[in-house]
C-alpha cells in the first residue's frame, strides 16, 4: 500500500490525537497518509490534511466507532478499496484495531494483511405508486425500515 486515506470522527477523536498518531506511523512505515481534516485544526500534522479523498488511495482507515466505519465505507465502496477501523466506540463490531494497537498499521504499508470480504446489501426504495425513489443504495450491515409522518 502506498497511500492511506485516514477518516477521523472529530467527536470521538478530539484534537485528532489518534488520527495524527496513525498518520505518523503510516508515514514512518513508507505509506503516504492523507488525513480528512481541516489543516487549521491539526497543528504540526497539517501536512497530512486533505479536503477530499485522493483518487489514488489504496486503503481507507477510519478512526471512530462502528457508525463512523459505516459512514466512511462509502469512500471504500465507491473506490473498490479495503477499509479498516480504529475503534474509539463502545462495541467495535466493525472496527477491529484498538488505539493501543496502532503500531499494527505498519503492516498495511508492508502489504502484510488479509482482506476479509463482506457482503453488502443493495436497497431500492419504491413508493406506493411504483416510482423508484432511490436505487442501488448500498448498506454495510443493516437497513432500517420506518415510516415518515
Amino acid at each position: 500500500m502506498k497511500k492511506a486515506f485516514v477518516v477521523p470522527n472529530p467527536k470521538k477523536d478530539c484534537g485528532y490525537g489518534i488520527s495524527i498518531k496513525a498518520c505518523e506511523i503510516l508515514a514512518s512505515s513508507g505509506c503516504e497518509p492523507c488525513l480528512y481534516a481541516d489543516a487549521n485544526e491539526c497543528g504540526d500534522a497539517a501536512k497530512y490534511c486533505v479536503g477530499e479523498m485522493p483518487s489514488d488511495c489504496d486503503v481507507v482507515i477510519v478512526v471512530g466507532g462502528d457508525g463512523s466505519f459505516i459512514d466512511a465505507s462509502q469512500f471504500a465502496i465507491q473506490n473498490d478499496i479495503p477499509i479498516i477501523g480504529i475503534n474509539l466506540g463502545k462495541t467495535g463490531f466493525l472496527s477491529e484495531v484498538e488505539p493501543t494497537e496502532l503500531n499494527n498499521l505498519a503492516r498495511i504499508c508492508e502489504n502484510n494483511f488479509k482482506v476479509e470480504e463482506k457482503m453488502l446489501l443493495s436497497v431500492n426504495i419504491i413508493n406506493a405508486d411504483g416510482e423508484v425513489l432511490h436505487s442501488d443504495r448500498l448498506a454495510v450491515n443493516d437497513i432500517v425500515i420506518s415510516h415518515t409522518s
